[in-house]
């Protein structure tokens, strides 16, 4: 359920792991396009849109990699998409050199700026098991000049913290990826795909599994599950579901898998024009988190969704895609940055109210884009 990376990599582990026939999994998708928060729209004629775009690491993304590793880049071409992705990245180097601005200027983000008392800190929150940190905000851990260092722009940033969000997520982070704090500064560790991820990514796995006779049921939204118990366990045994709102329904024997994408980060959101700004959508009555929420009722075992959607003005962000038809705002960062177009990671504003981050992704950015378009993104952090 949900037609997001991870029900796409399940069904290739599926197959290739478990020996699964394609033709025995179903892959229901509420909208008319797969991807989930890794899709893309646009043409150079309206302008493009993409919600995010990740950055990859070689210590951390192994899995991925691996995914990656098999998948062929095209229908009948000999390489996988991980061959092209590790071609790409030995063109596209990064080595961010305008990571951070202040006052209209670049500075030397390499001096993290972190007092003794707050490295200090840093290694207590590391060390320390979740539960003495649980329920805790990492402002509650740091002194207020730890939030204006080099370290938590650089930090924030990447990985989109704010001083109220969860210490134990900030520990993750930190354990995840600690290989990545020496180079934050340069982000050398970066790897990127060749275009967004809708194309790199997305479109040649569905191929690849349409092609292996996975069925996929688009603008079918899964209303409810029915469980019931088999000794002593409990297992779905009917998936109740819209299709362009006809009811139809799975009945499921005691074999059969179910996968379910328990809320989206890009379920509610909304999109703006050059005219008006998104609007703030709390809710809807039938998303992922819906369903997540109505299964978890009496089911303590199955989460807590309140957790993660509960706080909508403490978890939102924003982002714009922009569209130009000349090559005069990729020029400038180019000539300020001295990094060409997708070798510079991420450049932030740290006197921006609103940490005003920008990427200039490498070019094209989409598939189907033509010559003289060049496309980038702002990021926004509240």
């Amino acid at each position: 359920m949900g037609g997001g990376i991870a029900s796409l990599a399940s069904a290739v582990y599926l197959i290739q792991d478990g020996h699964v026939p394609g033709k025995n999994i179903y892959i229901l998708e509420e909208s008319d396009k797969m991807g989930g928060s890794l899709d893309s729209i646009g043409s150079s004629e309206t302008g493009y849109i993409a919600r995010g775009g990740r950055m990859f690491s070689d210590e951390v993304h192994n899995c991925t990699y691996n995914l990656f590793s098999l998948i062929p880049l095209s229908e009948n071409s000999p390489k996988t998409l991980l061959n092209d992705f590790i071609d790409f990245n030995k063109e596209a180097k990064v080595n961010a050199g305008a990571r951070l601005i202040e006052g209209g200027k670049i500075i030397d983000s390499s001096n993290f700026g972190v007092s003794m008392e707050d490295g200090l800190n840093m290694i207590k929150i590391m060390s320390l098991p979740e539960s003495f940190l649980d329920n805790t905000k990492i402002s509650g851990h740091f002194s207020p000049s730890f939030f204006k260092t080099n370290f938590w722009n650089l930090f924030c940033t990447t990985f989109a913290f704010q001083p109220w969000h969860s210490v134990v997520e900030f520990k993750r982070y930190i354990l995840r990826f600690i290989q990545e704090l020496p180079r934050m500064n340069t982000m050398t560790g970066v790897r990127n795909t060749r275009y967004n991820q809708y194309d790199s990514v997305i479109v040649p796995i569905t191929n690849w599994l349409k092609n292996n006779n996975v069925n996929f049921l688009m603008e079918s939204r899964v209303s409810s599950l029915e469980f019931t118990k088999d000794d002593n366990k409990e297992r779905v045994e009917k998936i109740v579901y819209l299709q362009q709102n006809r009811k139809d329904e799975f009945s499921l024997g005691k074999n059969d898998l179910v996968f379910l994408t328990n809320g989206s980060m890009t379920t509610n959101s909304t999109f703006g024009s050059m005219k008006s700004a998104p609007v703030i959508k709390t809710s809807a009555p039938h998303d992922s988190w819906a369903l997540w929420k109505d299964i978890s009722r009496n089911r303590p075992y199955f989460g807590n969704p309140l957790v993660f959607n509960g706080q909508i003005d403490k978890s939102k962000w924003e982002s714009f895609s922009v569209t130009f038809k000349n090559r005069v705002f990729a020029n400038l960062m180019e000539d300020f940055s001295k990094n060409k177009s997708g070798t510079g990671g991420i450049t932030t504003f740290k006197d921006s109210n609103w940490l005003l981050s920008v990427v200039t992704p490498p070019q094209p950015h989409f598939i189907n884009q033509a010559g003289d378009i060049n496309v980038f993104e702002l990021n926004r952090l509240f």
